[in-house]
């Protein structure tokens, strides 16, 4: 089998596209790079990959391309990148912004409307964080709420591969339908 022909070479070649293109690190170089060294590489690889989605190529994974949306996001980004809201002595700024995220959504979704038990919520970095969060949350509710001491996951196969990686994170068998 040629190359030309080979699955495994053509896969590699749409996985690792920067191969021989871009400087390769497999370990920590002894001297570090120079910070206009970082920005040049990662500027260079962010150009070479923007026409992909630009062009629509990306299904779920940008949600607003607009450049100004894209330097206003960057603004708030440069502000807030040293926050972390496990330390709200320092950066209370993050547990107001969590809470008025989670008390918006909450009230787009009918909360208050109709008498339950209180509302709430976390902010999560992405998809696959936030089906962990809520695979957790039911796996939990299931055992206090409902005695479910061995709960199952069932999903279709089409599911996102986040379900995968919950069930086997939590130990939990998957059914595919």
């Amino acid at each position: 089998m040629t190359d030309a022909t080979d699955p495994m070479a053509d896969l590699e070649r749409q996985l690792k596209p920067y191969r021989d293109k871009f400087p390769s690190f497999r370990e920590l170089p002894a001297d570090g790079l120079a910070r206009a060294e970082v920005t040049d590489l990662v500027e260079r690889l962010a150009s070479a990959e923007e026409h992909t989605w630009r062009e629509g190529y990306a299904s779920g994974a940008v949600y607003h391309g607009d450049p100004g949306h894209m330097a206003f996001l960057s603004t708030v980004y440069a502000a807030q990148s040293q926050s972390n809201p496990l330390h709200p002595d320092l950066w209370p700024s993050a547990t107001k912004f969590e809470a008025e995220i989670v008390a918006m959504t909450a009230s787009m979704l009918g909360a208050g409307q109709a008498a339950g038990p209180p509302v709430v919520g976390t902010v999560s970095s992405g998809g696959t964080e936030s089906i962990l969060l809520a695979m957790k949350t039911y796996r939990d509710f299931a055992r206090e709420r409902r005695g479910i001491a061995e709960p199952e996951i069932v999903a279709p196969v089409t599911a996102h591969a986040a379900f995968d990686k919950a069930s086997r994170f939590f130990d939990r068998p998957t059914r595919t339908a």
